[in-house]
Parts: structure tokens; C-alpha cells; sequence
């Protein structure tokens, strides 16, 4: 056959590459069709149906140096459990970083393959069209939210270093806790709905609101179940401010993959931010301890 003929003509590092290159078309094919059949717009699934045809033709014409391939189909799950659980969003900008790796990686090959700079091109376009539906998603409303959830961890971070210095009850510091993320979570979608937005309320931003305002409390429980079940209030308030910092890095993992922001640099300054936070509190909280009636 034809292709095997061109098959062995390869080297082994160059059968290897279009190897990797035919299993990442064909899977990224299947994906695209899981994530069609997610889209709501009508229009944004033509856009992802026609990128898998667009994979499959790419697969098809690695079938001229290589054999069939089965795809990765753990990673056909894992795009299809992210867009369930993480949002369309999220798994499409994953996709966006996928498809410019594999522009880059078919620019170096086309030096050996000439026809491979077609591909090439189709990829850069995948990108593009990926980054124009994210835009049509309204990426924005990722940042504000995740700007209301930072004032909540800086918060909350801020009360249990508070509570840190003024032991109480547990239960009672727990409540404390909630509280304190409910009126911040509360303060800023007041301030979202009637302040900033003076206009008429649409349906959207009051379900972004709401969106908002439960995050926020959830945020605020999960803060404070140590306090519930622990039986030492030291133990309580540390895993508490782990829990807090886990929280937040995780939002801000999420919130800055969909919005292009520096992962690394978003990461380090959150968490310079929470330990800023905690120790000015905590030193003010001793301060106060040492004047009298404290």
C-alpha cells in the first residue's frame, strides 16, 4: 500500500510525531461533537460541529503515513465532565490553548511535510473561531465575579485572624463566619444591581447577582464548618484558613484560564494577598490584646 510505503520512509522520532498528531485529530474530533451537542446557541454548535469535521479531515489525511488510531477516549470524558461540571466556557478555552500548541507543532512539520501548512492554517483558525465565541459568552462577567468572591476570601481570611485573638465558642464563631461572607457576598450585589447599574435591572445581571450571592454563601459555610465539627478552636481556625486558601486559589485557577490572565503571577499574588491580609490582622488583634481592658 501507498501509505505504507510512505510510512517507512520516515524516521521513527517523525512516525512518532504524526502518530501523536493523527490520536490528538481524532480525538479532539469527538470532542468537538460532545461539546455541539452542549452548546445552547444554534449558531456556536454550527461553529463546533464544523472544527470536528475540520479534525476528522486532519486524521484522514494522517491516514496517508500512518494506520488507524483509537482516540484518547478518557480524554473525550474528561472535555465532556469539565463542560458539565466547569461550564462551555471553561472547556472551550482549554480547547483554544490545544489548538494553538497543535498550530505551532504543525508549522514544524510542514518544513518536512509541505501539505501539513494547510493543517497548520486550519488550526490557527480553530483559534480564532474559539476566541470569538468566548467573547459572544461574555467572559466579562467571569472577572466581576471573580473580583466579589476575592473581597469574600480577604474577608473571611481576615475574620477567622479576629477570631484567632479572640477565642470564643465554636458554634458562635462559626455563625460569625457566615455572617461576615453574607453581608460582604450581600453588600456587593446591592451595590452591582442599584448603584453601579442605575438603570433598569435585566433578568441577566439579577441572575448573575443571585449567582453571586450564593457563591458567596457557600463560600461562607465551607469557611466555617470547622467551627461545627471540631473540638479545638485552634484546630478549627487553621483548617478553616487552609479551606480558605484552597477555595481561593481554585476560583482564581478557574477564573484566570478563561480570561487569559497570568496563572503563576494570579496565583502568588492571591495568596501574598490572604497572608497580608491575616497577618495585619492578626498583629492588630495582638496589639489590641496588650491595652488595658482587653
Amino acid at each position: 500500500m501507498e501509505n505504507n510505503k510512505t510510512h517507512t520512509s520516515l524516521s521513527a522520532d517523525l512516525q512518532a510525531e504524526i502518530r501523536n498528531a493523527q490520536v490528538n485529530e481524532v480525538t479532539e474530533y469527538h470532542i468537538y461533537k460532545h461539546l455541539s451537542r452542549v452548546a445552547k446557541s444554534a449558531a456556536n454548535k454550527g461553529v463546533l460541529n464544523r472544527i470536528a469535521e475540520e479534525e476528522l479531515e486532519h486524521y484522514r489525511f494522517w491516514m496517508n503515513y500512518n494506520d488507524e488510531v483509537e482516540p484518547r477516549w478518557w480524554q473525550v470524558r474528561l472535555y465532556t465532565f469539565i463542560a458539565g461540571f466547569l461550564g462551555l466556557v471553561f472547556a472551550m478555552k482549554l480547547l483554544e490553548h490545544s489548538e494553538s500548541a497543535a498550530f505551532r507543532r504543525y508549522n514544524k512539520l510542514a518544513v518536512v511535510i509541505p501539505e501539513v501548512a494547510k493543517l497548520a492554517q486550519d488550526e490557527f483558525n480553530h483559534e480564532k473561531a474559539l476566541v470569538n465565541m468566548l467573547s459572544d459568552l461574555r467572559l466579562k462577567s467571569f472577572g466581576t465575579w471573580q473580583t466579589a468572591m476575592n473581597l469574600v476570601f480577604f474577608s473571611l481570611a481576615g475574620m477567622v485572624a479576629i477570631l484567632w485573638q479572640f477565642s470564643g465558642i465554636l458554634f458562635e464563631s462559626g455563625i460569625i463566619l457566615v455572617l461576615t461572607g453574607l453581608l460582604v457576598t450581600l453588600s456587593d450585589t446591592i451595590f452591582t444591581l442599584l448603584l453601579k447599574n442605575p438603570g433598569k435591572i435585566r433578568g441577566e445581571q439579577f441572575q448573575r447577582a443571585v449567582f453571586r450571592l450564593i457563591s458567596g454563601l457557600m463560600i461562607s459555610v465551607l469557611a466555617a464548618l470547622p467551627y461545627f465539627f471540631s473540638g479545638s478552636y485552634m484546630a478549627a481556625a487553621a483548617i478553616s484558613l487552609a479551606l480558605i486558601v484552597i477555595l481561593s486559589l481554585s476560583v482564581n485557577f478557574y477564573t484566570s484560564i478563561i480570561s487569559d490572565q497570568k496563572l503563576f503571577q494570579r496565583l502568588i499574588r492571591v495568596l501574598t494577598a490572604l497572608v497580608t491580609v491575616v497577618a495585619v490582622i492578626g498583629v492588630a488583634g495582638w496589639l489590641l490584646r496588650m491595652l488595658p481592658g482587653f
